[in-house]
């Protein structure tokens, strides 16, 4: 039977939200002390968020809610995003409500330093019911103490939620947090319908959590093959639920032209692969619900899927590669050098501490599979929960960018263990202690960044003492970006961080960004930079670039600088440029800006 075991308290939204705005308070005071240490409010520096606000600042402009091209990105513009408007509203709606009052480019700090802080609310009301939905018995003010307790003590879990981080990742962990929240605990119609607005509205936003829903997915069905009709009104409502979102957000959301097939994105092939999926959950929830014997059910299933699943595949073969990035050249300067592509076994090379980040989700899960054992709680309440751990671990062991979301999945299993122990605790001086303890280790690293904040925020590189933030930090100070917008706008070829940096806040167009979509342009740039300076001037018959823009403390062309000493970038690097390109701005932050004269 379906049942997270003893009920008895109700959930209380308001209590929940309360809790949810402490904890949110007591992080953002921690970010904002942290941000005064750095002497940096908006703390815009990555890529994404760079690249997101310029979005956010076409679409203010009079841009079309339905064309996603970035007009001043790519070697020849009108670069198409993969990001459709949803995560583009919260930004906008507050620009635009904030700059009567306080000016346009205020408004765009004080929006990129608030809005970031404030997702954590509906992250951490999501994070409690959900915890609740495992264990009803529990109080919805202890179980909000126990979230008090561990959601300020998972720092992954709070990356994405940083001022300045206004790409979509932080609206995908909320989404999958609803998504999980109604697959635990008690499945009804109603849990059903809102576990299909965390999958809609996740897959509208972007495909990061695609490994932790598909593994909530397939427990679900593991469930169903053998108790059908305990998993009946949830399919209903999971099924039809989906099937009713795909429909309203599609001509919402989906691009213009429809015909673009693009399918790592919401388009038309994605919306089908929801509408499918829609379609055999209410299957699943009505005529192979009926199949008498579990191994019908699952072949059946397999069956069922796997048709629909190969009809797609028929209807739109390009989404079997939605990323296509294979180029030694892409790979050797690009992927391999992002941090959040990096296998667990890189990371723990450069820094044996790191596997210290999958030892808490390893025991949580083993802890929480004991008390399943002991009885206090059900396999069946928590398995999609347990399968979203179980794939965070492999997923972020491979690649560790699932980190914050393996984080999300552990605060979903610990929090109703701890609330348990509150719970069950004779006197509350146990819930008094552990916030206490987690208070004070919270602001452990915000004191230090204050009383030490040299040897927090610095380190040398090549014997100067610079902060340790991404290239467009300390490459471009804000007295820099002034004497950027004194140069005549055309396209500059800038690093990883400083490009993005360049476009959001100057008229230049830049090329050069972690993006896939830009992969030809990209590949353009990198072999226009490693080749020898001759070849490098007549590649530029091909593009034309106005500027290209040098950093002494950038590691990204250094590093294609050693392949040949010799080359374009080499001698960028070196300070001994072709006579070809002229210094036309010398930064503060030790950037450098070459004015390209193919001609001479």
């Amino acid at each position: 039977m379906n049942n997270a075991g003893k009920t008895g308290d109700v959930f209380h939204p308001r209590t929940a939200f309360l809790f949810a705005l402490i904890i949110a308070a007591i992080m953002a005071s921690i970010d904002l002390v942290g941000a005064y240490a750095r002497n940096s409010l908006d703390l815009l520096s990555d890529p994404d968020s760079n690249m997101r606000m310029q979005q956010v600042r076409d679409l203010l402009a009079g841009q079309s809610w339905f064309d996603v091209r970035m007009t001043r990105f790519g070697l020849e513009g009108y670069t198409p995003m993969h990001w459709p408007r949803l995560a583009d509203i919260v930004p906008a709606g507050f620009i635009w409500a904030l700059t009567p009052l306080i000016g346009r480019e205020m408004a765009e700090v004080v929006t990129v330093t608030s809005v970031p802080m404030l997702y954590r609310v509906p992250l951490f009301f999501v994070c409690i019911w959900a915890a609740h939905r495992i264990v009803p018995s529990v109080t919805t003010r202890v179980v909000g103490l126990a979230a008090l307790v561990l959601l300020i003590q998972l720092p992954f879990l709070h990356i994405h939620f940083r001022p300045g981080l206004i790409d979509h990742h932080n609206l995908q962990m909320i989404a999958l947090a609803v998504l999980i929240g109604g697959f635990v605990g008690i499945r009804t119609l109603k849990s059903g319908v809102i576990a299909a607005v965390g999958l809609v509205f996740g897959l509208v936003i972007g495909f990061d959590a695609v490994p932790y829903v598909a593994s909530a997915i397939l427990a679900l069905g593991l469930l169903w093959v053998f108790d059908p009709q305990a998993e009946q009104r949830f399919l209903k409502g999971f099924g039809y639920g989906t099937l009713a979102l795909t429909a309203l957000c599609a001509p919402i959301f989906i691009p213009q032209p429809w015909t673009n097939v693009w399918c790592d994105s919401w388009t038309v092939p994605v919306a089908a692969i929801l509408f499918s999926s829609g379609g055999v959950a209410v299957l699943m929830a009505t005529w192979l619900g009926n199949l008498p014997h579990w191994w019908q059910r699952l072949f059946a299933a397999i069956l069922v899927g796997g048709g629909v699943l190969a009809g797609l595949v028929l209807l739109f073969p390009a989404c079997l590669n939605p990323l296509p990035l294979q180029d030694p050249l892409i790979d050797k300067y690009w992927m391999s050098g992002i941090t959040e592509n990096s296998s667990l076994s890189k990371l723990v090379g450069a820094s044996g501490s790191v596997v210290f980040i999958w030892l808490l989700p390893i025991v949580a899960l083993i802890y929480f599979v004991y008390s399943i054992w002991l009885g206090r709680l059900t396999l069946e309440a928590t398995l999609p929960a347990l399968g979203m751990v179980a794939v965070g671990l492999l997923f972020s062991a491979a690649v560790s960018r699932g980190i914050p979301m393996l984080s999300l999945a552990t605060a979903l299993i610990l929090t109703p263990l701890l609330a348990q122990f509150f719970s069950q605790a004779k006197s509350h001086k146990f819930a008094i202690l552990f916030v206490c303890a987690s208070l004070v280790f919270a602001a452990g690293s915000t004191i230090k960044s204050i009383v030490m904040p040299d040897k927090t925020w610095v380190t040398l590189v090549d014997g100067v003492r610079i902060p340790e933030e991404t290239d467009a930090a300390f490459c471009l100070k804000p007295e820099d970006v002034a004497a950027l917008r004194r140069l005549p706008p055309g396209l500059m070829i800038a690093p990883f961080g400083p490009s993005e940096f360049i476009l959001r806040q100057t008229l230049h167009r830049t090329s050069f960004a972690g993006y896939h979509r830009a992969k030809d342009d990209n590949l353009w740039v990198i072999r226009w930079l490693i080749a020898q300076p001759e070849v490098a001037k007549s590649m530029l018959n091909e593009h034309h670039p106005r500027y290209v823009f040098t950093c002494k403390f950038d590691t990204h062309f250094k590093f294609m600088a050693e392949s040949d000493p010799n080359s374009f970038v080499a001698r960028l690097v070196q300070d001994k440029p072709p006579g070809w390109v002229k210094p036309v701005a010398e930064l503060s932050g030790g950037g450098r800006v070459y004015e390209i004269f193919p001609t001479k």
